[in-house]
């Protein structure tokens, strides 16, 4: 490489470093979004998160309506779960997303697993979705997937898991006197019944989750 090249290459890093530190102390970015992405470049050399499940195509329905997707999703599955379905699952709570679905349109969706040892943090996590290029559909997402592809997803409990799909903190529901509420879908192995519960957790921002807590990839097909 010229000197010329290297010297452009770090001229360019030194103004988006500081473009990037003056978004934070302007509040327009999140450091925490910063620093998850920072630590995944460090990381970079041992793959943190691979896909544990391909569940294919789907093809949002074309009744589907983002206002109220989850009082119908509801009343039509919530006997699905035999062991519970949180009542706070309600357009009212989730009236936002970061990504909306629109009727027709096709989305690859997989099922991430934490490959390594520990815990990790959601924001190093919504960070490697962004680098799959995922969307973010949040609770209305997880409803679609369970809708369309349940049956899957019960082939798939041959341990219990948990089922998550990500969004960010300011359009999950401030629930009063309980904080924000990450949903999620609990899956009992079969040999555990093969029963599943639609639940709300507490949740914080630098909270880290846990290695077998699994979480969902979705990405437009054009």
């Amino acid at each position: 490489m010229s000197n010329d090249n290297c010297d452009n290459v770090y001229s360019r890093l030194y103004k988006l470093q500081a473009m990037v530190g003056k978004s934070i102390l302007d509040g327009k970015r999140n450091p925490w979004d910063l620093l998850y992405a920072l630590q995944m470049i460090v990381d970079s050399g041992e793959p943190r998160y691979s896909v544990w499940a391909d569940l294919g195509i789907i093809i949002v329905p074309n009744d589907y309506e983002h206002r109220t997707r989850l009082d119908l999703f509801s009343e039509r599955f919530s006997q699905d779960f035999e062991c519970g379905f949180d009542i706070g699952i309600a357009d009212k709570n989730f009236p936002l997303a970061s990504s909306y679905f629109d009727p027709g349109k096709k989305y690859l969706v997989r099922i991430m697993k934490q490959v390594t040892p520990g815990r990790t943090p959601h924001g190093e996590r919504m960070a490697f979705l962004k680098t799959m290029g995922a969307v973010f559909p949040g609770i209305r997402g997880l409803s679609l997937v369970w809708e369309l592809k349940k049956d899957m997803l019960k082939d798939l409990a041959l341990q219990t898991f948990h089922l998550v799909s990500l969004d960010w903190e300011t359009v999950l529901w401030h629930k009063p006197g309980e904080g924000i509420q990450m949903p999620g879908i609990l899956f009992n192995s079969k040999q555990a019944g093969g029963n599943c519960q639609f639940y709300m957790s507490s949740f914080d921002y630098r909270d880290k989750r846990d290695a077998d807590e699994m979480f969902l990839c979705f990405t437009e097909v054009k």
